[in-house]
């Protein structure tokens, strides 16, 4: 019922996509990145607020926003709290070599 029980209800909003990551999220994205974390997007099923996901080791968070205001401040203090658990960004660790995996591309 998009118009609530009593058809008085306001009808759903769409997030716009395009706007939503031409802010501050991009950049607060990319210090998690850097912290070798992973950071997906995705939408609700109505489109209606945008979900940012946060990975590390398994762990993982979730959070949905209407705006990106809100994203970009939960993504600084995702950021904050991963550097007090000892995370620290890549360009300030040793560089190591990492073995090659193996595995099926996703595009051909």
């Amino acid at each position: 019922m998009a118009n609530g029980l009593l058809g008085k209800g306001s009808t759903p909003r769409t997030i716009d996509s395009g706007a939503f990551m031409d802010s501050d999220v991009p950049k607060c994205a990319a210090a998690v990145l850097d912290l070798g974390c992973l950071v997906s997007f995705g939408t609700t099923r109505d489109g209606g607020a945008v979900s940012i996901t946060v990975t590390h080791e398994g762990d993982w968070d979730r959070e949905y926003f209407r705006t990106s205001d809100e994203a970009a401040d939960w993504l600084r203090g995702a950021a904050d709290i991963l550097r007090a658990r000892g995370l620290v960004p890549r360009a300030d660790q040793p560089p190591t070599v990492q073995p090659r995996r193996r595995g099926a591309r996703l595009t051909s």
